[in-house]
């Protein structure tokens, strides 16, 4: 299943009361909860670093143009689909895979001045829960290591490729690995099973996984901790 943020998150975010306010026009800049950047080994403030942003209505391709007009380095996981014309002609564009998410490299407080733009102003932090705080949420980021292999994943030209929804059996421990050989030799990943198959998963917590069906073993090494 692919992902897909929609009005849907902001009720999990928020609550019923956030929804409600979210839906009749009020700014999310207005009903986001107390938030702060995550201390343990994150980026400073000032230093740039890869966040997953949401795109509010479906605005990933809209963003990424002006981003790219702007020399903002960021990354849309896109493919080829067939768009009906008005002529009634169809033709082949590259659309974003998932409507919603952007990943952009910038310092979070340069992305807090960028998004209260009015043209950014669909854009908003993906947040997680702090530990043992529930009241105040973590920003997400991505390190730069795992980004890479994420991006990797999600360009690579092969129908093996699949990106899904963030989910607790995804998030559970699994085996470790790195990929040995081929176009994409040296992505680790960890190994889940999506509809029998075994599948090389890299996961960004709570945003998405990119994975890769029916990678055979003999191509796969197995990490330790603390590889």
């Amino acid at each position: 299943m692919l992902l897909d943020v929609s009005a849907w998150d902001y009720k999990l975010f928020y609550g019923i009361y956030g929804l409600a306010l979210y839906e009749n026009g009020v700014p999310p800049d207005y009903i986001q909860p107390r938030t702060h950047h995550c201390t343990m080994n994150a980026p400073k403030p000032d230093e740039p670093a890869w966040y997953p942003m949401m795109a509010t209505y479906g605005r990933a391709k809209a963003m990424k143009l002006l981003l790219d007009e702007r020399q903002v380095r960021n990354f849309v996981p896109m493919r080829y689909e067939s768009v009906m014309r008005r002529n009634g002609e169809r033709s082949y564009e590259s659309m974003p895979i998932l409507s919603s998410l952007v990943f952009i490299y910038e310092s979070k407080n340069r992305l807090v001045t960028l998004k209260r733009e009015p043209g950014f102003l669909p854009l908003q932090f993906y947040t997680r829960p702090q530990p043992g705080n529930h009241e105040v949420r973590d920003i997400i980021y991505v390190p730069d290591r795992q980004m890479d292999n994420f991006m990797r994943v999600c360009s690579a030209d092969d129908d093996r490729v699949v990106l899904l929804e963030d989910s607790d059996y995804l998030a559970a421990q699994g085996k470790r690995v790195v990929i040995k050989e081929g176009p994409l030799a040296g992505i680790e990943g960890v190994i889940k099973r999506i509809k029998k198959d075994k599948c090389v998963i890299v996961r960004i917590e709570g945003v998405a996984c990119a994975g890769i069906l029916h990678f055979p073993a003999k191509n796969l090494l197995v990490l330790n901790d603390g590889e």
